[in-house]
């Protein structure tokens, strides 16, 4: 195209580089090369470009997950181990975008305050699959979702519950919190994802009896209102229904897979 660029002085190079970038993307997101270009050409700030975006979806691509993952060892049984040290919740993370709570609060606050529809989180690095809803904080603080939010696995590396299988103590009381051995053959239940969604009395109910039913029933409802779905045993596959967050779709497909937890 230098040639045709050259022959008419008319034509704005940097916009010709833009529309040739544009026309080869379905998707742009913040480590796409599109993305970098129109906000460093047009001298804007990541979240300037982001309310600038006309695209349905508006994909945050980020290296590590941005969703918390959290426990609730206040809500143990009395006797089980040492008393948690407070009343307030565990972190099982932080050494992710899940940690950066002052950077994260200030994306999302901008994508709430600037009303902004589409807004989606894709990222891995976890070994695991999550799928549920980008806010900033939970419960006991607001929880205040502003889109979806995804963390995708590995098919072939190891998750939790896989590896703590053979490295945690069979005799350990904490043992269920992560995994439920049945004996003989059949593989262990991967408890983790009981106690990060529904908190460590679902977890143990399910470890102690194998029904999801009544561990359901003992739910920490304000434990993980973030999340839909996840797992850290490689056992199941969820997509979210994102029309909560994306006015503009006519439709958006939901697809699972049963799910145990």
């Amino acid at each position: 195209m230098a040639p045709v660029v050259a022959a008419n002085p008319s034509v704005n190079p940097n916009l010709m580089v833009l529309a040739i970038g544009a026309g080869s993307l379905m998707f742009s997101h913040v480590n796409d090369s599109g993305f970098w270009m129109f906000k460093e050409y047009f001298n804007l700030s990541i979240k300037q470009t982001l309310a600038s975006s006309k695209a349905t979806w508006k994909i945050w691509a980020a290296s590590n997950g941005t969703m918390d993952w959290r426990a609730d060892p206040q809500n143990l049984p009395q006797g089980l181990t040492s008393p948690w040290h407070g009343a307030g919740y565990a972190s099982f993370g932080a050494g992710d975008l899940s940690g950066a709570y002052r950077e994260r609060a200030e994306l999302y606050d901008h994508v709430r305050d600037q009303k902004i529809e589409g807004f989606v989180t894709v990222s891995g690095d976890r070994h695991s699959f999550w799928a549920g809803y980008a806010a900033k904080a939970l419960p006991p603080a607001a929880f205040e979702p502003v889109g979806l939010a995804f963390i995708t696995g590995s098919l072939s590396a190891p998750g939790l519950a896989e590896a703590v299988e053979h490295s945690f103590p069979k005799d350990h009381p904490l043992r269920p919190l992560y995994v439920a051995d049945r004996g003989g053959k059949e593989k262990p239940a991967a408890t983790i994802n009981l106690t990060l969604k529904r908190g460590v009395r679902s977890a143990l109910e399910y470890a102690r009896s194998g029904d999801i039913e009544q561990a359901r029933k003992l739910t920490n409802k304000d434990l993980s209102p973030h999340l839909e779905f996840l797992d850290l045993g490689g056992q199941d596959v969820l997509v979210a229904d994102g029309r909560r967050f994306c006015g503009q779709c006519a439709e958006v497909e939901t697809a699972y897979q049963p799910v145990r937890h």
